[in-house]
């Protein structure tokens, strides 16, 4: 059992481990892997503050359970403290950010990548982060290991950049299908010398190796791509590469549109109501069948076989008791997890409330909703 609250996920950073081997990497094995797959849904669905820690934790899984067993059981102290943040989805901002530091405006009409990369932590494989945003919401992320070494920070930027224009690349016929029209695509990063390799031609020695991917992303911004700087304070992205203080990490949540939904009245009124609305719906739709005569239809190749009214009737009764039923059970199931957990804080003298998983994740955003959180 996890016990306790944290600020912040685990500030450690990836550190290359051993083989475990012995009696407990079995047990300890399938632990860390149902954990792992549990946090991973939560965290490419609405939580993407949590992709970087659950993205070191799948990295430890087959090695070292026990140490993603530990990371893990941080991420859900974390949750247990923030346990209704979610991503907020709601008309474009039409804005240049906090501070005006964008470069384009952030409409409808905008689609933005935000790339960041932190180069080789460990002396080994770099980390990166994207994130894509249709009008200031974002609708896609990915944190992850590269998948070799590279010689230099702007080389591992470069792979970040080529990994954040195929994201766009795939999702800008998508969003051309929604809208009617080809939205404006904008790249951002904070490492000027990638800028320098996909916008300007030619170059040193010292990059010929990397021309192949920056010609690639040049031939986008021919077309009507932008790729620019923005400062490493306002890059998102920033969250996804690598472990962040607590007042980093809440300012970087709040660019992102991450908050925390407080319950509306009218949802805790529809909660605590449980069955007896449903009760009352079932009666009204017995009612409604009750009254309904049947008519006579015009004649089929069959005219001898008439419509089974009675036969539609019991289905419909049965679908909506089979409802009830359910309903009433996780009224019953609920009211009793809430008994139980109010004796523990009255013998205990403290509360530690459970994580929730929000289900809003990788869409286009289509109306103001907060999603609260529980992957």
């Amino acid at each position: 059992d996890i016990q306790g609250e944290a600020e912040t996920p685990p500030l450690k950073a990836y550190e290359e481990p051993e083989q475990e081997s012995g009696l407990d990497y079995q047990a300890n094995l399938k632990s860390a892997q149902a954990i792992a797959g549990e946090l991973l849904w939560l965290s490419t669905h609405t939580r993407l503050d949590l992709a970087y820690p659950c993205s070191v934790i799948g990295s430890l899984v087959s090695k070292a359970p026990s140490q993603a067993l530990a990371r893990s059981a941080q991420v859900v102290k974390c949750l247990r403290r923030f346990p209704r943040v979610g991503l907020l989805y709601g008309p474009a901002p039409r804005d240049l950010g906090k501070g005006g530091s964008l470069a384009v405006t952030r409409d409808s009409a905008t689609l933005e990548g935000y790339s960041d990369a932190s180069f080789a932590p460990n002396a080994g494989k770099s980390h990166h982060g994207l994130i894509l945003s249709l009008g200031g919401a974002p609708v896609h992320w990915t944190s992850q290991r590269q998948p070799f070494i590279t010689m230099s920070s702007a080389e591992a930027e470069l792979i970040s950049v080529c990994a954040t224009a195929q994201g766009l690349q795939a999702l800008e016929p998508l969003v051309h299908e929604l809208q009617g029209s080809a939205p404006r695509v904008v790249i951002y990063t904070d490492n000027l010398a990638a800028i320098s390799l996909v916008t300007l031609p030619g170059g040193s020695w010292r990059t010929r190796h990397l021309r192949i991917r920056a010609n690639w992303i040049r031939e986008r911004t021919e077309q009507g791509w932008t790729v620019t700087h923005l400062s490493g304070l306002e890059l998102p992205a920033d969250l996804l590469t690598k472990p962040l203080d607590g007042a980093r990490t809440a300012y970087l949540k709040g660019l992102l549109g991450l908050q925390e939904e407080q319950p509306s009245p009218e949802s805790e009124s529809r909660a605590s109501s449980g069955p007896a609305d449903a009760l009352k719906r079932l009666i009204a739709v017995v009612s409604v069948l009750q009254c309904i005569t049947p008519v006579t239809a015009q004649p089929s190749r069959d005219p001898e076989r008439p419509f089974p009214w009675a036969f539609l009737a019991v289905a419909v009764l049965t679908v909506v008791t089979a409802r009830l039923i359910e309903v009433g059970f996780r009224w019953v199931v609920g009211a009793s997890a809430s008994q139980a957990a109010t004796g523990d804080q009255v013998s205990t003298g403290h509360q530690a409330p459970a994580a929730s998983q929000a289900s809003t994740g990788d869409q286009v955003p289509t109306g103001r909703q907060a999603s609260a959180a529980s992957q």
